[in-house]
């Protein structure tokens, strides 16, 4: 009886250990599957972070930069197409008005194809800081609700520094692939270089202008020759001797530079070279070798002077006398000649009429022969 209590004993711890057997093993089986999907969950979400750092890699630092700036600042993020502009140090703030100054540094412009879609004008503050300093500048100077002028100054001083947010790297594709970059397509516009010559006459004739009223000077008169980003050149048609001059507008930090150019740009130095200073609004003129020397033949160069210039050289009397006379704005003289007699015979008394220069060519009206 014992013994077969013992051996019932036995049985059951058998069974037991077996029963425990398979529960370890289990155990340990689910143990395995529960480390192998936990390391194939991290190995996904690995693969999505690297795939998410890739959807960048085929862009440059610079579109990246450009997108992000614009969905930080920019008003329409679902804009169609964004245009970056490339101004570099020195560009005009306003092209078309050069008192308005000029950037200290480097600059980027963002715009939307329509002034609703925004723009941001800004420079980069410190290479892989995160901020940007952003410039206050309208989206359209003509349109424009405060232009006073005076705010620009120093413009500097108001910029506003910002982080730009690295975002989603979707988002950021996405406009990259929407952005059209390019440089800065002129340096002044035609209209506003017109402005500054007619500044510059003004103020280098002592005031007088008469030139810009004569009927041999019109604004129509003017071409653009060469267009560039960092200069402008414009062609006059000379209505009084005929030919075309140059105009050549460069920026040098807060001044341009004028170089005038008679009949021909093909010339080691211009004629004429006058710097305007944006900031005094002053101008300092600066004449060729060539030009010093021959603006010498009639000193000074008077209505008088250049009377007696004429006569002499032609051999007028003392009949002759100078009926009106007209300073251009080129710096020569329109001399109406006119007989006393013919006038006391109640005639117009006009017997021709000489554009004379300073360094003593001049030539008559009537047969246009150049002496």
């Amino acid at each position: 009886m014992k013994k077969l209590k013992i051996l019932s004993i036995l049985i059951s711890l058998t069974l037991l250990a077996s029963c425990s057997l398979d529960g370890a093993n289990e155990n340990n089986q689910s143990s395995k599957i529960s480390t192998a999907e936990s390391t194939n969950t991290q190995s996904s979400e690995s693969d999505t972070s690297a795939e998410s750092e890739d959807s960048l890699s085929p862009y440059s630092d610079e579109e990246i930069e450009y997108a992000r700036v614009w969905l930080n600042f920019g008003s329409n993020r679902d804009v169609e197409n964004l245009e970056v502009i490339l101004l570099p140090k020195g560009s005009l703030i306003n092209p078309n008005n050069v008192n308005y100054g000029v950037y200290p540094e480097d600059v980027i412009q963002i715009r939307g194809p329509q002034e609703a879609d925004g723009h941001i004008v800004y420079s980069v503050s410190e290479e892989g800081s995160g901020y940007i300093q952003i410039y206050p500048i309208p989206y359209n100077f003509e349109t424009d609700q405060s232009p006073d002028i005076a705010q620009y100054e120093n413009i500097a001083d108001h910029t506003e520094s910002a982080y730009v947010e690295p975002g989603n790297n979707e988002s950021v594709s996405q406009l990259i692939d929407k952005l059209t970059i390019s440089e800065k397509d002129s340096y002044i516009s035609k209209d506003a270089a017109i402005d500054l010559y007619e500044a510059g006459i003004k103020v280098t004739s002592n005031g007088e202008a008469s030139g810009l009223n004569s009927e041999f000077y019109s604004r129509d008169y003017f071409a653009v020759a060469q267009d560039e980003p960092d200069y402008l050149m414009l062609s006059f048609e000379n209505q009084g001797r005929g030919g075309q001059d140059f105009y050549v507008f460069k920026g040098e930090g807060n001044t341009i530079t004028i170089d005038t150019y008679f009949e021909s740009y093909e010339k080691e130095e211009p004629d004429i070279q006058w710097t305007y200073d944006i900031q005094t609004e002053a101008f300092t003129e600066k004449l060729s070798q060539e030009r010093e020397t021959q603006q010498k033949v009639i000193d000074p160069f008077t209505e008088e002077t250049a009377f007696e210039y004429i006569k002499d050289q032609e051999g007028f009397s003392d009949d002759i006398e100078v009926e009106v006379s007209e300073t251009r704005d080129d710096g020569s003289m329109e001399l109406t000649l006119a007989s006393k007699e013919l006038k006391r015979n109640g005639g117009t008394g006009t017997v021709d009429i000489f554009i004379i220069y300073p360094n003593g060519n001049y030539y008559s009206k009537y047969d246009q022969t150049n002496i």
